[in-house]
């Protein structure tokens, strides 16, 4: 199985929501009363809850759409990248010459003049040297 990848942010857990009320306040008043107070104040803490995860959510949207933002200047100060892949294949071209130059049968035919080149200049040397006076 392959393994998620790690995120930058964290998953939210919903907690289980509880009344905050002191059992010495709920005393004096009826099961409906305390029912109400303490539904009220379970809906106090999941409202507080959805504050804070909406805040958080944000925050989050907001580093998102800075990191997008580079991004999208960074593609379009690239442009559409056409003028800059015609320009490549013009140095990959020049590349490839000097490759076949130096690996290719010019390479050979190079190494063949670099031996045979200094034998035939010495005999042209020797021959104008008998040659002379």
């Amino acid at each position: 199985m392959s393994e998620q990848p790690k995120s930058r942010y964290v998953h939210l857990e919903v907690p289980e929501f509880k009344s905050t009320i002191p059992a010495h306040l709920l005393g004096k008043l009826s099961d409906s009363e305390r029912f109400m107070v303490e539904t009220m104040s379970k809906l106090e803490n999941q409202s507080d809850f959805l504050v804070k995860a909406v805040t958080e959510n944000n925050r989050e949207n907001l580093d998102i759409d800075s990191r997008v933002t580079v991004l999208e200047g960074w593609k379009e100060k690239m442009g559409t990248g056409e003028p800059q892949v015609a320009d490549m294949v013009v140095k990959v071209n020049k590349l490839w010459d000097w490759h076949q130059m130096f690996s290719g049968k010019w390479a050979v035919i190079w190494a063949m003049a670099l031996i045979v080149i200094p034998i035939v200049l010495k005999l042209l040397i020797d021959l104008a040297i008998k040659k002379g006076p």
